[in-house]
């Protein structure tokens, strides 16, 4: 079992990888802005195929800037 971190995960292209690498058994560490849809991705991906699902959410642009 591989862990496996996934930005984007609520919408779109992330959330089919998401679901694709849980499918296959492997752990998953979530990356996306709203807590509430990962917080029902996170249950449902655990539910549905038995792995372990951590998630970080609401991660703001400005900790990607270099200070000024």
């Amino acid at each position: 079992m591989e862990n496996v971190l996934i930005t984007g995960t609520t919408s779109g292209i992330g959330k089919a990888f998401a679901e694709k690498f849980a499918s296959m058994g492997n752990n998953i560490i979530l990356v996306s802005r709203d807590i509430q849809k990962l917080k029902q991705q996170q249950l449902y991906l655990q539910n549905q195929y038995h792995v372990t699902v951590n998630f970080i959410a609401g991660l703001s642009q400005s900790l990607c800037k270099p200070p000024n």
